[in-house]
């Protein structure tokens, strides 16, 4: 997805309750079908399927290890995660993750710098009719 120009971001504030976006870049909406006016305030975690079982099925571990790391900021430490994510339109997307805690003026927050991942995706996991069945 990401162009040379292009650079797919969020930051989140881990001060608040549940970790909500405070900004999301022009690419991260084109890339998610979201508007800033949506994401902002919430947790990123819509992107990820509605359906409980399925989404811990596949992103359960990705999931734990995010939430580990959001509750406890270290400046400068970093994670990589690979989630299944869905855009506004339900078109499914292998999520590479990477986010680093960062200060700014004494404030901590997350900056996450997504991309989509040309894995080839299952037929069982590829669309949101295929989980239900």
């Amino acid at each position: 997805y990401n162009s040379s120009d292009t650079v797919v971001c969020a930051v989140s504030d881990p001060t608040q309750v549940d970790c909500p976006l405070v900004f999301v870049s022009k690419a991260f909406e084109e890339m998610t079908g979201y508007a800033s006016d949506f994401c902002l305030g919430r947790n990123c975690r819509f992107l990820q399927p509605n359906h409980k079982k399925f989404n811990e099925l596949i992103n359960g571990e990705e999931c734990k290890r995010m939430r580990e790391f959001c509750c406890k900021p270290r400046i400068d430490e970093s994670i990589v995660c690979l989630l299944l994510n869905e855009q506004k339109c339900g078109t499914r997307f292998w999520n590479l993750l990477f986010m680093t805690h960062v200060e700014v003026e004494g404030h901590p927050y997350i900056l996450g710098v997504q991309s989509i991942l040309g894995l080839p995706m299952p037929t069982k996991i590829a669309t949101h009719d295929a989980t239900m069945a």
